[in-house]
């Protein structure tokens, strides 16, 4: 299973989060006009980072404190426990960054768990950022969510998505199993990509059974 961090994992992106509190009442405008460009696919994720960064000028040492702020969905526990019970690899897989994701998932307990994401280094002045090492880029991202869907694919693997954004289609064009809410589900619909919509870990549960129990009802081919 690839699992989207930003607004899947967590109840509300962890950048967004993070700019209301860096940024106060002055954020809204700016932020809420930087989503639209990107969820509407107007600008790619290197472009958004770059304008993001720039705005809130804050060292990696404030996102690691800000990070605090950033709350978990439900039930994620549950879910990581029952994937192992079924024999079900979990990977999370971001367009964010490492900066705010790790520690996030590290507070949580969770950082036993495949990370890619982007990278963001600092030289003390600006951030240089740049995908995943264990990632390809396209013309759209920095840590294509297709990409890791193909090559999992490409070793024989069944490939689940779970995610809720633009970040990732990529990855639902080509996975076995959709699973999307928010922006997401409205792509899938627009490029008619099969999907099952959810708004808790425990549908996301429901829908991995229902789709093992439909494989199984399907004729052995010769």
């Amino acid at each position: 299973m690839i699992i989207d961090f930003d607004g899947t994992i967590t109840t509300r992106d962890a950048d967004v989060v993070i700019a209301e509190a860096v940024l106060g009442a002055r954020h809204h405008r700016f932020i809420d006009q930087l989503l639209t460009e990107y969820e509407q696919l107007r600008i790619t994720t290197a472009e958004y980072f770059q304008r993001y960064l720039e705005r809130l000028g804050l060292p990696p040492a404030g996102f690691v404190s800000h990070a605090r702020r950033v709350s978990l969905r439900p039930g994620l526990d549950e879910l990581i426990t029952w994937c192992a019970s079924a024999h079900i690899d979990v990977h999370v897989a971001s367009e964010g960054l490492d900066i705010y994701i790790a520690p996030i998932l590290a507070a949580a307990g969770v950082s036993n768990l495949p990370l890619t994401c982007n990278v963001a280094r600092w030289n003390g002045v600006r951030y240089h950022v740049t995908g995943a090492l264990d990632g390809k880029s396209c013309d759209r991202c920095l840590t294509c969510k297709g990409e890791l869907t193909r090559r999992l694919k490409a070793a024989g693997r069944k490939v689940a998505l779970v995610g809720n954004g633009a970040s990732d289609l990529c990855g639902a064009r080509h996975a076995d199993l959709v699973i999307a809410r928010d922006s997401l589900a409205d792509h899938c619909r627009r490029e008619h990509i099969a999907q099952v919509e959810w708004s808790t870990f425990e549908h996301v549960r429901e829908a991995f059974e229902d789709f093992e129990r439909n494989a199984r009802r399907q004729p052995s081919k010769l």
